[in-house]
């Protein structure tokens, strides 16, 4: 057993990660035409990481005594199915990024939610169409919701 449980490592990452991305966010630019500071979405999203990182790092701090329950959920040394879905997330959210100035906000969303859903569910003809509709129904209302109500211009793209 190391020093330091996987959880609580992976907790410890993420809490730094999300202290330096909300410093970074003091240096965002804001339009006068918006309601609400540009910096204040990624700061509520990075907020709430934050202190999941850090509920994270107390519940693995907590159970750092009971290996046997970490190995039967997966947790074990090794990359198991857990991880891979993990992975699969962090790839597709990677995607995002790199993909919404080239492809813009909504096609790049589709594709990553499509990408997580995948990753989580099964593969079979039926789940993907259901997939399918989730990813145009959420991405498609959060479209809404950011540019009529909220006043936010997204990314369109550069390929259009």
């Amino acid at each position: 057993m190391s020093f330091l449980p996987k959880n609580v490592g992976l907790g410890i990452g993420i809490l730094a990660g999300s202290a330096v991305l909300m410093h970074q966010t003091t240096f965002v630019r804001n339009f006068p035409s918006t309601r609400f500071g540009a910096e204040i979405w990624p700061q509520i999203v990075i907020g709430i990481i934050g202190v999941l990182a850090l509920v994270m790092i107390l519940n693995g701090w907590r159970k750092r005594n009971y290996p046997d329950a970490a190995a039967a959920h997966g947790m074990g040394g090794k990359l198991g199915g857990r991880d891979v879905i993990a992975l699969g997330v962090f790839a597709s959210f990677g995607f995002f990024v790199y993909a919404v100035p080239l492809i813009g906000t909504p096609l790049a969303g589709f594709v990553m939610v499509m990408a997580i859903l995948s990753f989580i569910g099964e593969p079979r003809p039926r789940m993907i169409m259901i997939h399918t509709v989730i990813a145009l129904a959420s991405v498609g209302l959060m479209w809404i919701i950011f540019t009529n109500v909220l006043k936010v211009i997204m990314p369109t793209g550069t390929l259009w």
